[in-house]
């Protein structure tokens, strides 16, 4: 499953993540695996992105906006920055 194939509006706010066809995740494995696929390796490469085009950083924001919505099971409309908040 990648973050182009769940659909945005499809994610439920309960304690499970739902994605089409994929069946549900608790908010506990969903963070698991965006901490094992995304956040893990943004760290990892942290030092490689100063200096990268703004094109660049966007997407990567964008990377990182998905996760956060993922996990928290917030709607592509939600502001990202209470959702941001509410993971720290």
């Amino acid at each position: 499953m990648s973050l182009h194939s769940v659909d945005p509006d499809s994610y439920n706010s309960d304690s499970y993540v739902h994605s089409p066809g994929h069946g549900s995740l608790t908010t506990e494995a969903a963070k698991t695996l965006v901490q094992a696929f995304t956040s893990c390796r943004l760290d990892y490469c942290n030092s490689l992105l100063y200096g990268v085009t703004d094109n660049v950083m966007r997407r990567v924001q964008s990377l990182q906006n998905a996760a956060a919505r993922l996990i928290t099971g917030a709607r592509r409309r939600d502001h990202i920055t209470q959702v941001l908040c509410q993971l720290h």
